[in-house]
């Protein structure tokens, strides 16, 4: 399913909004954990919605501050 017209467009629409590239968002659909719920909604087997969190790696600072 990762090579889906749909998968692509989904995965520009997270590029966008979370602002990292495209690749990292297509490897979201194709990782081994995640790739089950995927398959699911675009098949229509699976749940009607699927969300999307990005949390992005904390910057600490030399004192040791987030």
């Amino acid at each position: 399913m990762s090579n889906s017209t749909r998968t692509k467009w989904m995965a520009s629409v997270i590029s966008d909004i979370f602002n990292i590239n495209e690749y990292d968002a297509l490897e979201l659909f194709r990782h081994a954990k995640h790739q089950p719920v995927f398959d699911g909604f675009l098949k229509g087997t699976g749940p009607a919605r699927v969300f999307v969190y990005y949390q992005s790696a904390y910057k600490i600072t030399e004192a040791g501050d987030i």
